[in-house]
């Protein structure tokens, strides 16, 4: 599916940014919040290795949840909605550009475009499995 590869492509920058927070948090002294990034990490990371290709898909769903389609839509949405406090910089804690941010001034537009991504994509994939778990029981 073109979709999941897209994501997959979306979580490795998800991964760059969460991970540039979290060695800025660690910079700082605020070691509450890197450990909130940190814990972030291996879910991003999971997504990621579930939406790779067939071949690497196949391996990563047969041992965990995410090769149910319903759960990788809610941690789409999940990672989108709470990113939003970082991307519009809400708390003066989170007024700052990473590493990654200060590399390149588009990419101080990272955090907005991965909160609508990921939040637009996993709600039509919410939709979708909705509309398949509803054919499928009319189906039957």
């Amino acid at each position: 599916m073109a979709a999941e590869s897209f994501v997959s492509g979306v979580c490795v920058w998800i991964f760059l940014w969460v991970s540039a927070d979290s060695v800025h948090f660690a910079n700082v002294g605020e070691f509450g919040r890197c450990a909130i990034s940190v814990v972030h990490l291996p879910l991003v990371l999971g997504l990621l290795l579930a939406c790779l290709s067939e071949s690497g898909r196949e391996v990563w769903r047969r041992c965990s949840c995410f090769k149910w389609s319903w759960f990788r839509a809610l941690v789409k949405v999940y990672l989108g909605l709470i990113m939003i406090p970082r991307s519009a910089k809400f708390n003066p804690a989170l007024r700052f550009d990473n590493a990654i941010e200060r590399m390149c001034e588009p990419f101080g537009l990272l955090g907005h475009v991965i909160v609508v991504l990921m939040v637009s994509l996993g709600l039509l994939q919410l939709v979708y499995c909705v509309f398949a778990g509803m054919l499928s029981c009319c189906c039957k």
